[in-house]
This record gives structure tokens, sequence and C-alpha cells, in this order.
């Protein structure tokens, strides 16, 4: 073991600091009879496993207008855009690096391409399974990417019948 060296330390391959990134800007004001209110927001997270990562960007307007004494109008809008870097497939990778053997390199050491973990490695004379992918190399060579796009809006009416009873309507949608 002493000719090994240290190992691969797969956990500390696989997963990193994850640096993120949060702008938001807002406007609201409006008039006695209207008022406003307009949002915008980007938010960059690169994932703590290599090869993930979320971002999302957005857009919000709400919008009110005493048309008359007795009646209002309003609307809502949100427009959003989220976009995910899973890096993953339908192993489990985490699970893969636990599972592999701290005497298989990340990368062979002659060509600089990925290595493997055995598929049976001997301790003491006992042979011992072990994952046989390199979870980095999966984590790396695996893009699955997913983008989503949502609108959800609404418009809403108030009518006052008489001082002290009002009627209120509202038609929400959502599409994604």
């Amino acid at each position: 073991p002493s000719i090994l060296g240290e190992g691969t330390n797969w956990q500390a391959e696989l997963f990193k600091n994850s640096p993120m990134k949060k702008h938001q800007i807002s406007l609201s004001g409006g008039t006695d009879k209207t008022r406003f209110y307009v949002s915008g927001e980007y938010f960059d997270q690169d994932g703590i496993a290599i090869g993930s990562s979320f971002k999302r960007y957005g857009v919000r307007l709400n919008l009110d207008n005493d048309v008359t004494k007795w009646l209002k109008i309003g609307t809502n809008l949100n427009i959003s855009q989220t976009g995910e870097r899973l890096g993953t497939t339908g192993r489990n990778l985490i699970n893969d690096a636990l599972n592999s053997a701290p005497s298989s390199p990340v990368r062979d050491i002659n060509t600089g391409d990925f290595a493997g973990p055995d598929a049976n490695n001997t301790i003491n004379g006992s042979s011992i399974q072990f994952a046989p992918i390199n979870p980095v190399a999966l984590a790396h060579l695996t893009n699955n990417d997913l983008t989503r796009r949502e609108f959800r809006g609404g418009i809403h009416a108030e009518l006052e019948i008489i001082k002290g009873l009002k009627f209120r309507t509202a038609f929400n949608t959502s599409y994604g």
C-alpha cells in the first residue's frame, strides 16, 4: 500500500466548491390611479458535483388601475426560464464514488485519458467488488440538460356594488 501513495479520494475528485451569482432589479411606482411593480432576476450556480449547474432568468410585472371609483382592474405576469445541467445518467455517481477503489487513479499516468477502476480487486487474498466505472469520467462525459420555460399570468377586476360590498373576479393561467 505504501507504493500506491495516498490514493484517490473519489469524493474530492467528484465534488467542488460551488460559487453562486444572483442579480435582481425592481422598479415600482405609479400615480393615485395606477400602480406598477416590475422586476427581473438572474441566478447562476455551478453545481457541487462536476458537470452540474443551474441557471434561472425571470421577469415579473404587476399592474393595478382604478378605472373609476367603483371599478378596479389589474394584471400580474411572470415569465421565467431555468436551465439545469444534471451531469448524471441513471447511475448514482455518489454511490459509484464511494465504491471506487482508492488504488485506481482518475487518469492514466501515461496517456492522460480517464482511467477506470478494476472490476475486481484483491485485499489480503480476498476478492472485493468495486464499481467498474470511473465516476469522474462519467460526470465529465455525460450531458443531461433540462430547460424549462414557464408563463404565469392573470387578470382581475373588482367592482364595488354598494359601499362595503365588493365583487372580485380573477382569471389566472399557467403554461410551461
